[in-house]
């Protein structure tokens, strides 16, 4: 199951999106609230995007578990993610002769 986070709004929402299974099958939206079991676990990605944001970022999950409520926190490690927009990227190489990096392009 694939969400979409757009870090440019506020507030944030993951929000569920379309996807492709590995062997090329079209993936609909999941419907909110869904209902998971033991029997039927599912794996759950988040893609956050932006366009502005150079920015770190960690996801919760609310969830009911047998009429108990409950939150997960969804990060790296005990890490926040990190993104950038693409416009901030660089790509680089090693200029050994100089002993630094050389822009190669800027990705845009």
């Amino acid at each position: 199951m694939l969400f979409k986070a757009n870090l440019d709004r506020s507030p944030v929402r993951a929000v569920p999106t379309a996807g492709v299974s590995v062997s090329g099958k079209r993936i609909p939206p999941v419907p909110l609230p869904h209902t998971l079991s033991e029997q039927t676990p599912e794996d759950w990605q988040i893609a956050a995007v932006t366009s502005t944001c150079d920015c770190d970022w960690v996801a919760y999950v609310d969830y009911t578990a047998d009429g108990h409520p409950g939150e997960s926190k969804i990060d790296d490690h005990g890490k926040p993610f990190r993104v950038a927009p693409l416009a901030h990227v660089l790509r680089v190489f090693p200029d050994y002769s100089h002993r630094k990096w050389q822009v190669l392009q800027r990705v845009r």
